[in-house]
């Protein structure tokens, strides 16, 4: 049977346990558009096992092992698997601060404000552009 979920809402689907920092999450993120298909996130560090599968079958049978639960091939096509292995992971980018903030205004200007959003104290990745969202809601 396949996972059923509402195209509105962001899941993560735990895969088995393993040693730590092996274990696999898929996140599932939100469409508008039910007819959208649903991607699934794999967010691990280069040296993980999933970006040492050589060919699709490979990754398939990773897969499989890693989320009992699903059944991947039905979810995934060979063609997709193949796509995947082909691909080069990216990095996400050294997270970035600011130390302290200053802003000068001449003292008789007659206007003045700062508006700051921030949104530091959440667990959104930085590849999908809900932090500000977060931040203005």
């Amino acid at each position: 049977e396949l996972v059923s979920t509402n195209h509105e809402r962001a899941y993560v689907l735990p895969g088995k346990d393993g040693p730590s920092g092996r274990t696999l999450r898929l996140g599932l993120l939100p469409s508008k558009d039910p007819s959208l298909p649903r991607t699934a996130n794999i967010i691990r560090r280069r040296s993980h096992a999933v970006w040492r599968c050589q060919t699709g079958e490979e990754l398939l049978n990773f897969l499989q092992e890693e989320f009992p639960q699903l059944d991947v091939g039905t979810l995934v096509s060979k063609e997709q698997a193949e796509s995947f292995v082909s691909m080069q992971p990216k990095e996400f980018p050294a997270p970035q601060f600011v130390r302290g903030l200053h802003m000068f205004v001449k003292e008789d200007s007659g206007a003045a404000g700062v508006a700051l959003l921030g949104d530091c104290i959440h667990a959104f990745p930085p590849d999908i552009g809900q932090g500000v969202n977060a931040a203005l809601e």
